[in-house]
């Protein structure tokens, strides 16, 4: 008859701490599940942290070095009463090394073969898991005999007896030959310790969303510089106004209008917005301005819209804002789906959602504004405008910067757009329309300067 000895082992947990609530960082491991309650407890215990990847991975194999380390983790990481190394494939610059040397100071191990080596990278049996927790917890006595035991080799058979009487193997697939899986490791390591109760919650969905960049709130008063017309444009594209209002002290229109600056910088500050807002100002048709006649002249720079796609200009805004929820709940998907990591670097990332651009749409002007990122995400078509303003949301959406950038093609002199983004620090160009002719996604994704400057001829000295 098994008897259970909590009260008896208490003095003996490799842990007796009590977790407070985790949160199950863990994609691979049901919050709801026994195993949850095992490897949250050992998360708490600085056990095991896991994979950099989110995952745990209860169905990977343990190896001798892995599981020695675990037992020292459970322990508190005491400091090993021996200094001298008696294995010769365990090097001092090993994860596992202070570990070792604790367990065979605690005569846990003794190597194997002749002593002279510990075989770290081999995998652990489900036998020998059993009998270093049973040394590391003083060889208690025990009278069971355990069928798990039968047939098994005699240094198994006392930590079997006693993993059995004492229930640290009650429904588990265990035989003691068997490659010993990390779900295992911390269900008997969590048994051990009493089973404490642990409050598992599953984490905060996180939600991606697009979110624009910071504008400037231009003067009111005319600065005569390319520099302030892309302020006033992009304080129109982002700020919810639709017209802004200029007053040009000592000018009347007729002289600011044979000022040719006026005309030259104006449209290249426009030029300069659309590249920094590629992803809102292309669903706006082009802009205008009116003007007042007398002195200290009034200039007001409107954005207009094309009359045969729109009937106002709130049903633009309306389809901006359906545009930037569809991409939100794209990038929140991809993230949900996994396919998608929070530690996935920019780079993965941005190389993710360019092929995903590159997959699902195709070149083409057969819709009623091509131009524009919305189009091309919600009809799956577009013309290279549409492709960088579709890239810009995403990305910006996924937390990565990004721009379009005005070029030409040097094989046809034709204007382009593509589109220019700092992925981990480093700014690189991206071609997602040149990209998906013939599915080329490696040699326009993440272009260099040198690589661009021989493809491309870059209009926009901010490029």
């Amino acid at each position: 008859m098994k008897r259970f000895l909590a009260a008896t082992l208490a003095s003996l947990l490799l842990c007796t701490t009590l977790a407070s609530a985790v949160e199950n960082p863990f994609s691979d491991v049901v919050t709801d599940s026994d195993l949850a309650q095992a490897v949250m407890w050992a998360l708490e215990e600085g056990v095991t942290t896991g994979y950099a990847d989110g995952t745990f991975q209860p169905d990977a194999t343990c190896t001798r070095g892995q599981v020695v380390t675990f037992l020292w983790r459970a322990k508190g990481e005491p400091t090993p009463a021996i200094t001298e190394n008696p294995f010769t494939d365990v090097e001092s610059s090993s994860p596992y090394y202070t570990a070792i040397l604790w367990a065979v100071g605690k005569s846990i191990t003794t190597g194997t073969g002749d002593g002279t080596t510990f075989s770290p990278s081999t995998n652990c049996t489900s036998g020998q898991v059993v009998t270093f927790l049973f040394r590391a917890m003083g060889e208690p006595e025990s009278t069971y005999e355990s069928a798990y035991a039968d047939g098994a080799a005699s240094a198994y058979v006392n930590a079997i007896n006693w993993a059995d009487e004492t229930g640290l193997l009650d429904g588990m697939d265990f035989s003691v030959s068997a490659a010993s899986p990390r779900s295992d490791i911390v269900t008997y390591l969590y048994r051990d310790a009493g089973s404490p109760a642990m409050e598992v919650t599953d984490p905060e969905p996180v939600v991606y969303t697009y979110t624009a960049p910071e504008y400037t709130v231009p003067s009111s008063e005319l600065e005569l510089s390319w520099e302030y017309f892309a302020d006033v444009f992009s304080y129109l594209a982002l700020s919810g106004d639709d017209s802004f209002t200029i007053t040009c002290t000592g000018y009347t229109f007729d002289s600011l209008n044979a000022n040719t600056n006026w005309t030259e910088l104006r449209n290249q500050g426009f030029d300069y917005a659309l590249a920094q807002h590629i992803d809102i100002l292309k669903l706006y048709y082009s802009w205008t301005y009116s003007h007042t006649t007398s002195s200290n002249v009034q200039i007001i720079l409107t954005l207009t819209y094309d009359s045969a796609i729109y009937s106002s200009l709130s049903a633009v805004e309306a389809d901006r804002d359906v545009f930037f929820a569809k991409v939100s709940d794209l990038v929140t998907g991809f993230y949900d789906s996994g396919a998608l990591k929070e530690t996935d670097s920019d780079m993965v990332v941005a190389r993710y959602l360019y092929n995903w651009v590159c997959d699902n749409t195709f070149y083409g002007d057969n819709t009623a504004n091509p131009y524009s990122g919305y189009t091309t995400l919600t009809t799956g078509q577009g013309v290279c405008m549409g492709y960088a303003g579709l890239i810009n949301a995403l990305y910006r959406t996924a937390g990565i910067e990004c721009y379009g950038v005005g070029c030409s093609s040097l094989a046809n002199g034709e204007g382009h757009t593509i589109n220019t983004a700092n992925l981990d620090g480093t700014w690189y160009y991206i071609d997602a329309t040149f990209g998906d002719t013939g599915n080329n996604y490696d040699k326009y994704f993440a272009m260099t300067r040198s690589t661009v400057d021989g493809i491309y001829a870059l209009d926009y000295k901010w490029a």
